[in-house]
């Protein structure tokens, strides 16, 4: 208790010791760094200076400037040893499969791995095998995810093997969810490496006790949904209640000394007790239609998401010998 204490107010001294290299402003010309990725961010509690940190970091990672970063350009920075699974955790959200993230891509990429804890992040990795949503897996399938993970090392570790053998327990050969994360309690060795990968993300990235704050705010608020989920409901209270600007500030012509001239310029229902009618009119109509524009892009933007649509539409796991996420993506048309 008193290590995680202390670790806590370590992290926290770091955090504030050290201040964001970047600010992120919202930019309509650069894909993932939009108006409608700060809604996103909002929608997931993440915070302006937190938003400012991870914008850094993305920046760090994105040494040519282009505004995207590839997973070769992922892994080398964080140190990070390459698995099928890995590939699979982290391209989810490569949205237009060009196997490059974007700033946007970047944070829910981090967001949906790092802030599992450590039940959920079993469940994540049954749902990546679990192509028909049935609940179960064959044992065979639980041996490739195991594979998938340790990447070339699975070959050279016998006690894995050992533990999978042991797997199936009730011998009806398939492996429930329930199942699944028991016997991970017991032997969290089969997914070491997906735990590791998360452990090291969560210390380079803003820190440990920060992601801690945002598992407990994804449990409480998203009930541990998967990030489809999440981004589903968001974009369905996006349309439902809109987002709509602060008002902007409209000069107060009450204050002008021009109010008492003369005009010939008056509507025909000008009202002298509120002489702000019309310009009051005018800007809420020009926010509506701003707030309108913004709530149908995004729509049109995840209604033609073909990734999504053909994900869970097909299905389709990944074959054995495929040793790339690029390679495993379902077909869009």
């Amino acid at each position: 208790m008193c290590f995680k204490v202390a670790e806590a107010v370590h992290g926290r001294a770091k955090y504030y010791l050290h201040k964001p290299a970047f600010i992120f402003v919202p930019n309509d010309t650069v894909p993932g760094q939009d108006d409608a990725a700060m809604l996103d961010f909002k929608k997931l509690q993440v915070g302006p200076d937190d938003i400012n940190r991870l914008f850094s970091c993305f920046l760090e990672i994105d040494t040519d400037g282009s505004g995207e970063i590839n997973l070769d350009e992922f892994y080398a920075h964080f140190k990070l040893n390459r698995s099928i699974f890995s590939d699979m955790a982290f391209s989810l959200m490569d949205e237009d499969k060009s196997g490059e993230i974007d700033f946007r891509e970047f944070v829910l990429t981090l967001w949906n791995f790092c802030s599992y804890d450590f039940k959920e992040l079993c469940r994540f990795a049954f749902f990546l095998f679990d192509t028909d949503e049935s609940g179960k897996l064959e044992k065979e399938e639980v041996d490739d995810m195991v594979k998938s993970v340790y990447g070339e090392k699975f070959a050279d570790d016998e006690r894995v093997k050992r533990v999978l053998d042991c797997l199936d327990a009730n011998g009806d050969g398939e492996v429930s969810i329930s199942e699944w994360i028991l016997f991970n309690k017991k032997y969290p060795l089969l997914l070491f490496p997906a735990y590791q990968m998360q452990a090291v993300l969560r210390e380079k990235v803003i820190g440990k006790w920060w992601w801690d704050i945002m598992q407990e705010k994804r449990s409480t608020n998203f009930k541990n949904a998967n990030i489809y989920d999440i981004l589903e409901r968001i974009e369905e209270e996006n349309i439902k209640f809109g987002d709509v600007p602060v008002k902007e500030e409209v000069n107060d012509i009450n204050s002008s000394p021009l109010k008492g001239l003369p005009t010939s310029q008056r509507p025909a229902d000008y009202d002298p007790s509120d002489p702000d009618k019309h310009l009051r009119e005018d800007a809420e109509r020009a926010l509506a239609e701003k707030a309108q524009k913004l709530e149908d892009d995004r729509a049109e933007r995840y209604r033609n998401n073909a990734f999504f649509a053909t994900l869970k539409a097909q299905r389709r796991g990944p074959p054995e010998e495929h040793s790339t996420f690029q390679d495993w993506r379902p077909e869009t048309g």
